[in-house]
């Protein structure tokens, strides 16, 4: 009854895919600074989705432009948890990245063409 998340060893749609097939969690975490690029995690998530596998954006700490990364993703595939882990950027000090914030647990981004961030000057 205690649902069982495939975490760190997600790192490619074949790992994915593995789990899937052995039917070895109820949810797959997906994170681009693990799976290489939004293009891949999309892969992976739709393949899952279609498995009947939940997906969850997992996080770590890394720069900012990779939490705006991963909230498009998030928004971009129907079916991905709505929960999920991006604003850890926040944890870091010296992000060489700007444009992102939280407000009540709420990611938001500016009107920065791209992902909405910017390359901070160098400190």
């Amino acid at each position: 009854p205690v649902p069982v998340m495939a975490d760190q060893y997600v790192n490619s749609l074949r790992a994915a895919l593995e789990v899937c097939r052995r039917r070895a969690a109820h949810v797959i975490s997906v994170k681009i600074g693990q799976t290489g690029s939004i293009d891949e995690c999309r892969h992976v998530a739709a393949m899952c989705i279609a498995s009947g596998v939940r997906v969850h954006i997992g996080g770590t700490a890394h720069p900012c432009v990779i939490d705006a990364a991963q909230a498009h993703l998030a928004v971009s595939v129907p079916g991905i948890d709505e929960a999920c882990e991006v604003g850890e950027f926040l944890a870091l000090q010296n992000d060489p990245t700007a444009g992102a914030r939280t407000d009540g647990g709420c990611y938001l981004l500016d009107s920065t063409p791209g992902l909405g961030v910017t390359l901070s000057p160098p400190a």
